[in-house]
């Protein structure tokens, strides 16, 4: 078998009908205050909109309650940072370095309540006003609609770079 990796097929290959249960859909629960309850779909474009915004007006406070007590958050390669108000110091210091910042959300795809994967691209402001854009992708873990673990996939290793150094 060049190349290929077959497996041997049973002899009766019709689907099988599950004996045990109602697959049926379920009514859907009322979600509690700042979450949803398991097996109801939570929106994750909406919660992720509403998470940008928060991000692009840089407010530290607003992005940090967007996570469990907690939570942790990885920027690019740096070391995670693990709790609400680890997260809330960190990104207000980022925050602090750069003139200002906008995202463009291009794609999100979800796994259950529990689990989103994103992309798009971030335009950062340079104290001197200049932008660099970048693309960046996610992926996140949530309890009770809010992060417990967000790992933000982006290189703003030229965002501290003079901008002339920054369009090589």
């Amino acid at each position: 078998m060049s190349g290929s990796m077959r497996f041997p097929r049973s002899q009766d290959s019709r689907p099988r009908r599950r004996e045990h249960g109602d697959l049926r859909p379920k009514a859907a629960k009322p979600s509690p205050p700042g979450g949803t309850r398991k097996g109801q779909d939570m929106d994750h474009r909406k919660f992720f909109d509403a998470m940008f915004a928060k991000v692009d007006a840089r407010d530290a406070d607003q992005f940090a309650d967007c996570f469990t007590d907690d939570g942790s958050f990885r920027f690019g390669n740096l070391a995670p940072v693990h709790g609400r108000s680890q997260i809330r110091d960190f990104i207000s210091g980022f925050f602090d370095s750069i003139g200002g910042i906008s995202h463009r959300f291009e794609n999100c795809w979800s796994i259950g309540d529990e689990q989103a994967f994103c992309s798009g691209e971030v335009t950062y402001v340079r104290k001197d006003g200049s932008e660099l854009t970048v693309p960046w992708a996610t992926v996140s873990r949530f309890e009770a609609g809010r992060l417990s673990e967000y790992l933000a996939y982006v290189d703003p290793s030229q965002l501290y770079a003079p901008a002339e150094a920054a369009t090589v």
